[in-house]
């Protein structure tokens, strides 16, 4: 008996400090200064009216029963054997923007002496431990391969795009500099304390150097890497501006009303390439409110006044309804609705990249 009951306080105990901590956890705040988006613990969505993806539950069944979601179904690459690069030159003096496709929302960007790369992710799994979407193709651009990194740009905290171990790696490989809306940096300097990062709140810029400016720019999404701490760290996109070029990086985003992207098309005065994201977008009817439709994708191309734009964060990880290659096959469809002409707006495959002169 005096067995059983010490079990059982063992039990009770253990709930109360597990709640207990979990509650620390909660009041915890990643970001201590001011800002006008910031509440003193949470950062306020733009789109207030829905504070999580709207989701209906009968609509939801209805989708994965009877429209055949394929959601838990992990499709190959349609072309397996698509060559990776040996090796990137670093091309610190090279004219132009090249730009290299890595995998869903990572980018290598070399322009004006500079090698930049967005949300480096090379896990084999979006998710924490084991649990998450894998992967179905390697990076088309092996890590050992990707040239020193002089600026990540790392655009909110959720785990197909923050990849807590690469980040290490490169900035213990190259000593890179990450560039991350407020907040983040209390994530990753709690796993790597030495961590070169500056932090922006929307409309902050970074001056780099004498040639090149970092901008943080609006986007309607949210952030969370645990169960306690939503909207704890800030999410944004990015703008390089350099003396030559503006290249837009829109990070995660849905479209809603376009107002932010006409103004960042506004205030930047348009764009030499555009870096848009096409895939997890339905169902639609709750997907709309965090991510873009390869439509809505299209949409903020013309709203921001680009000239080239790519469509990124798809065919990689399976994060919603759609197949892997459906944003591909949707974005066509919507060029055409819309009077983009099909070179202006581009899908490539891992490891292909364009120069844009």
């Amino acid at each position: 008996m005096l067995i059983l009951i010490l079990i059982f306080a063992f039990i009770v105990l253990w709930i109360i400090i597990g709640k207990l901590y979990i509650n620390i956890l909660k009041r915890t705040p990643y970001y201590k200064g001011e800002s006008p988006f910031f509440n003193g613990l949470t950062f306020n969505r733009l789109n207030k009216r829905h504070t999580i993806p709207k989701i209906n539950f009968l609509t939801l069944v209805k989708y994965l029963i009877f429209k055949k979601n394929p959601i838990f179904k992990y499709k190959k690459w349609q072309n397996p054997n698509f060559k990776i690069p040996v090796e990137i030159p670093e091309t610190k003096n090279d004219e132009g923007i090249k730009c290299y496709f890595i995998n869903h929302s990572t980018v290598l960007l070399q322009v004006d002496g500079l090698n930049i790369i967005t949300d480096p992710v090379y896990a084999k799994i979006a998710g924490l431990f084991y649990i998450g979407p894998k992967r179905v193709h390697p990076p088309g651009i092996a890590f050992n391969n990707l040239p020193p990194i002089d600026i990540i740009l790392l655009s909110h905290n959720h785990y197909d795009h923050m990849d807590i171990k690469a980040l290490i790696k490169l900035q213990k490989r190259d000593n890179s500099l990450i560039v991350t809306p407020l907040g983040n940096d209390y994530i990753l300097k709690r796993k790597y304390k030495k961590s070169k990062i500056v932090t922006l709140d929307w409309g902050e810029h970074f001056h780099y150097n004498t040639n090149t400016t970092i901008y943080l720019e609006k986007a309607y999404h949210w952030s969370r890497r645990s169960v306690y701490d939503q909207n704890k760290a800030l999410w944004g996109g990015f703008v390089i501006a350099t003396n030559n070029y503006k290249i837009y990086y829109s990070g995660d985003t849905a479209l809603v009303d376009g107002k932010i992207f006409q103004a960042i098309g506004n205030k930047h005065q348009g764009f030499d390439l555009a870096l848009l994201p096409i895939g997890a977008y339905l169902p639609y009817e709750f997907m709309q409110y965090v991510h873009t439709s390869p439509e809505d994708a299209a949409t903020i191309h013309k709203l921001t006044n680009a000239k080239k734009s790519i469509g990124i964060h798809w065919g990689t990880f399976q994060l919603s309804g759609e197949t892997y290659y459906q944003p591909k096959e949707d974005l066509e469809i919507a060029k055409n609705k819309l009077g983009i002409p099909t070179t202006d707006f581009i899908t490539l495959a891992p490891s292909e990249y364009i120069k844009i002169n």
